[in-house]
């Protein structure tokens, strides 16, 4: 796959603050990041963090930063409010009601490195910092479905959770 270098640069920030959204990376990334199960990571005693999504490159491509009605983007941090209704989708799988998706307000993702930011009107400013083991996404990919794929730290409002594991599913 060819690397894609895409890069919009928006506003400024004071030093070390992430901004901008910029995609390089030779690797097929699309999929679900999933927090291991068995150190669930919850925010005030009601948010779950479900995922962390990364599209496809042509996601990556098509993106465009700004867009106010925007329901998707090629970065995103999802999260169930398990104090909110239980819904039965057509596949027949629960999901809860309340289920915040944090879109980028930046993100910069190159070759194994992650960084994200966003903000949500219920958890606040959200940011994620994380490396993957690209030898193990693809083993994950492939014959290894249980494998570590990714590592790294998650702040909500002000909170930070440290070295949370990650698996990788490919989706439905």
């Amino acid at each position: 796959m060819l690397a894609l270098g895409i890069a919009f640069a928006l506003g400024s920030a004071a030093a070390g603050e992430l901004t901008g959204f910029t995609y390089n990376s030779k690797a097929d990334l699309f999929g679900y990041y999933i927090p291991d199960a068995s150190r669930p990571v919850v925010i005030g005693g009601r948010f779950r963090f479900r995922d962390l999504a990364l599209g496809a490159q042509q996601d990556f491509l098509s993106f465009r930063p700004g867009n106010s009605k925007a329901t998707y983007a090629p970065v995103m941090l999802e999260f169930d409010d398990t104090r909110s209704r239980q819904r039965v989708n057509e596949m027949g799988a629960t999901y809860y009601e309340n289920a915040p998706r944090i879109l980028p307000a930046a993100f910069r993702i190159s070759g194994s490195k992650i960084a994200f930011a966003g903000d949500d009107r219920q958890l606040g400013h959200v940011t994620f910092s994380g490396k993957l083991d690209l030898a193990a996404l693809a083993s994950a990919q492939g014959d290894q479905p249980n494998a570590i794929v990714l590592r790294g730290d998650l702040s909500v409002g002000g909170k930070t959770f440290r070295n949370i594991a990650f698996g990788w599913f490919g989706g439905d």
